[in-house]
């Protein structure tokens, strides 16, 4: 049995296709715009979508140790927004993780560059550390995750991160340490 003839109306498309999108403002709300409509490339954007909706609450709560509100919310937006817009090429790399997190830190640099903290333990500790060593420090002292959920977003090793925090406890007092501790970060 064959279906019947379906006669469509004149100037009506023959097919309807929602093209996938991706995310041009992942802080907040996402504004999405359309892009072209393969397999793969449906596949790609849903791993983007994934991998925002992964890591911005976190990039937020890590922006906020540093930043103001607005700046860490603007400061976050771009670095995913970067992200998104050069999404095949993140893929391409080793550790994509790795390279995200780089936009973002060069995004919160951009950002803090002549304004002083206004937390003398984390000015101590950027001016004495490393970068990667005080990311390492906030993202466990302050922000309080795990060493796994660390190096996931810092996209490095879990024995990097643990050597990472070994060097912060080695270099700084305890007291600075135990000042990143007491400020809770902001939800």
């Amino acid at each position: 049995m064959s279906e019947p003839h379906r006669t469509r109306k004149p100037g009506t498309p023959t097919s309807i296709h929602r093209r996938p999108v991706i995310p041009t403002q992942p802080a907040g709300r996402l504004r999405l715009h359309p892009t072209t409509t393969t397999a793969q490339n449906r596949q790609s954007r849903l791993g983007l979508l994934a991998f925002v909706q992964l890591h911005q609450s976190h990039y937020l709560l890590y922006a906020r140790t540093r930043l103001d509100e607005t700046l860490a919310r603007a400061a976050v937006a771009a670095a995913l927004d970067t992200v998104a817009r050069q999404w095949d090429r993140y893929l391409r790399c080793a550790q994509p993780a790795a390279d995200a997190w780089r936009q973002l830190t060069v995004e919160i640099d951009a950002r803090s560059r002549g304004t002083e903290g206004s937390d003398p333990a984390l000015t101590r500790l950027y001016h004495s550390l490393p970068h990667d060593t005080a990311d390492a420090a906030v993202l466990r002292w302050q922000v309080r995750l795990t060493p796994t959920a660390i190096a996931d977003l810092m996209g490095i090793d879990l024995p990097a991160v643990a050597v990472l925090l070994l060097a912060a406890q080695r270099h700084l007092p305890a007291m600075t340490l135990e000042q990143l501790e007491d400020h809770t970060p902001l939800l």
